[in-house]
């Protein structure tokens, strides 16, 4: 293969790592969009329409196992949202806004 071959099977290979590069970093927007989008629809009042037998005195309980202590973690990676999680078996419960104290 001549030296005009090298170029055009490196300049193909180039072209073809940043096609898949930009592929990539736009999956990873849209599927970080998407995980925002949803934690800001399951929030507090969509996790008591979704589970209204899990309101004790009027205080979110797990779902799942019944657990009555909810710790919130801040997830930050820019999504400046809150996740409200159950003690006792780590079920996700609902989201927060980071804003919302």
């Amino acid at each position: 293969m001549d030296s005009d071959g090298y170029v055009l099977v490196a300049g193909t290979f180039l072209i073809l790592v940043s096609v898949a590069s930009v592929g990539a970093v736009g999956y990873i927007f849209a599927t970080a969009r998407r995980r925002v989008r949803e934690m800001k629809t399951r929030d507090y009042n969509w996790y008591k329409q979704q589970y209204p037998a899990a309101f004790k005195d009027g205080r979110p309980t797990c779902y799942s196992c019944g657990g009555k202590s909810v710790v919130v973690k801040n997830l930050m990676q820019r999504t400046f949202m809150r996740e409200h999680l159950c003690v006792d078996c780590g079920t996700t419960l609902f989201y927060s806004s980071e804003a919302s104290r």
